[in-house]
């Protein structure tokens, strides 16, 4: 059985059939989004609404089914290893397959409350910052017409 996540959370490990379940979702909050890294904003893949169920059967086979928050997104591939290789840490864990449900749109409502907290307090201090003033001719083409 599928236990289904709709952005409540994976912390919440009474959504989890097993005990292993359970283990595989507390090991997802340590599967931080490459893209939130790069833009100072650390939000693992559960905070940010990724992860779309979790299932964990007898013989310790994994089935993790994420969505993208594009379809375009190029980071898919690291997410996908960086979820495999830590679930794949989890003890009595014998297998893991992830696969990408690319028809799921993502939206900032599958996120967590702690991921909505990180994103609202990021854009506050973004919208201190003074404005980037680009100096008159810098990166504009240089010459003209000869």
């Amino acid at each position: 059985m599928t236990a289904q996540l709709s952005g409540t959370g994976l912390e919440n490990t009474a959504l989890a059939d097993t005990p292993k379940e359970a283990a595989v979702r507390r090991a997802l909050l340590d599967v931080y989004d490459p893209c939130s890294n790069s833009w100072a904003r650390p939000m693992s893949v559960v905070d940010l609404g990724l992860v779309r169920s979790v299932a964990v059967d007898r013989t310790g086979h994994a089935a993790i089914v994420i969505a993208p928050t594009t379809l375009l997104c190029m980071a898919i591939s690291v997410i996908i290893q960086a979820i495999q290789l830590k679930v794949a840490d989890v003890p009595g864990i014998t297998k893991v397959d992830v696969s990408v449900d690319v028809t799921a749109d993502w939206s900032e409502d599958l996120m967590t409350e702690k991921g909505r907290r990180i994103l609202g307090e990021h854009r506050s201090a973004d919208r201190t910052r003074p404005p980037v003033v680009l100096m008159p001719g810098f990166g504009a083409p240089q010459g003209g017409a000869s």
